[in-house]
């Protein structure tokens, strides 16, 4: 479990302009509501600036907000690509020029470094070819080894046959990347496929970037 960390100079060198973040304001036990959206800035000790995304700002209109627990998570710009976390409350706020929202400043946050052999949670829709047939479903766990797919209905597919899967990741990928899968279980109303690659992949940084959104987006980093 990563140490909570009180440096608030340490804070301040990773919130920096536009980094992306998850917000989830907790109202209580079994009510909150998550956004994605930008860090805008901050003051040292005083408060964070986020941006307020218009959608947010309506579904939020009738609610009240202000010292209301507030959870951030983001990706650092750091060489191992670190996690970013902390708790704090909301102070306020404000809806012109632009919608903006002031949180205290965090008094302890977390940090924790994306290992090169992480398994990253996604949910990318993708298609999965194996020879003249295709499946649509969605590319649910990547990691520099193989991968695992989401495939809605019953379908004859069956422990070592080779595939090919075409995703947004694709141009980030090898394009003679051999795929291979090596379990098909299934999984309420379709089938769990995972999927080892012949040869591991290389985690360059446009494709660590790109999965890093991607999982961030989808809630699992």
């Amino acid at each position: 479990m990563p140490i909570p960390n009180t440096n608030s100079d340490d804070l301040i060198k990773l919130l920096k302009p536009c980094m992306k973040i998850l917000v989830t304001i907790e109202f209580g036990p079994e009510d909150s509501y998550s956004f994605s959206t930008t860090i805008v800035g901050c003051k040292r000790e005083r408060y964070v600036l986020i941006d307020m995304p218009v959608k947010a700002r309506e579904d939020l209109v009738m609610r009240k907000i202000v010292n209301i627990q507030i959870i951030l998570r983001g990706i650092c710009d750091t060489e191992l690509g670190h996690i970013l976390a902390f708790k704090t409350s909301i102070i306020r706020s404000i809806s012109k020029p632009f919608g903006l929202l002031f949180i205290k400043f965090p008094k302890h946050f977390v940090t924790k470094p994306i290992r090169e052999h992480e398994r990253y949670k996604l949910s990318l829709p993708a298609v999965m070819h194996e020879g003249e047939h295709q499946f649509k479903g969605k590319l649910i766990d990547f990691s520099i080894s193989g991968c695992a797919l989401f495939i809605p209905g019953l379908h004859h597919l069956e422990k070592d046959m080779f595939i090919e899967i075409k995703s947004t990741l694709s141009p980030l990928l090898p394009q003679d990347l051999a795929c291979q899968i090596v379990s098909v279980r299934q999984q309420g109303k379709g089938m769990l496929v995972g999927v080892k690659f012949l040869e591991s992949i290389a985690m360059t940084a446009a494709l660590k970037k790109e999965i890093l959104e991607r999982a961030f987006m989808a809630g699992s980093v």
